[in-house]
């Protein structure tokens, strides 16, 4: 009669265990998830809330410490963007505007010729650099190098001196775009 009674309790327990790990792995992910968003947590010590990123912590069962900052970690510092030789002009208009007929959107923008005057270098891998925190250089989807050799529509773009923006510059003055379906 004992023996008999074994089998069904290993069983229960062996489900309940299995029960008990689906939970865990459907849990975790959550909780990492929830912490990489920068959910607010409790500094037990000081008893205040402050965010904290689940990559600057450790994993101890459910419960994530912040780790300490180490030497082989970088730091970043927050700057503005500066773009050096910026072509100002505070009495242009590009008066840029969006208009829908049916179901297609155009864009109706003025472009100055003169903004070819700067020279430029295509956009390229070589000009890019490389992506800060993989430390990785920007490449297509195929891992072949980045070089942004036409505008938005496909069109060529000039190899010696590209236009700025996404639409190869050929006149000056106010032009419209289907942008939506290209």
């Amino acid at each position: 009669s004992n023996g008999s009674m074994l089998v069904p309790m290993v069983l229960t327990v062996l489900y309940l265990l299995l029960l008990l790990s689906i939970i865990w792995m459907l849990t975790v992910p959550l909780l990492l998830f929830f912490w990489r968003m920068n959910i607010l947590h409790k500094n037990r010590a000081t008893q205040n809330y402050k965010k904290t990123n689940v990559t600057n912590c450790l994993s101890i069962g459910i419960f994530l410490i912040p780790k300490k900052r180490g030497k082989q970690e970088k730091n970043y510092n927050e700057q503005d963007a500066t773009e050096r030789n910026a072509v100002i002009k505070n009495d242009f208009d590009a008066s840029v505007s969006l208009s829908q007929k049916s179901k297609e959107m155009y864009m109706e923008i003025s472009f100055d010729k003169n903004w070819l005057a700067q020279k430029r270098k295509l956009v390229t891998t070589e000009l890019l650099g490389k992506v800060i925190i993989p430390n990785l250089p920007f490449e297509n989807t195929d891992g072949s190098g980045v070089k942004i050799n036409t505008d938005y529509f496909g069109k060529k773009r000039n190899v010696a001196n590209p236009s700025p923006g996404p639409f190869e510059i050929v006149k000056s003055g106010k032009q419209t775009f289907k942008v939506w379906p290209k």
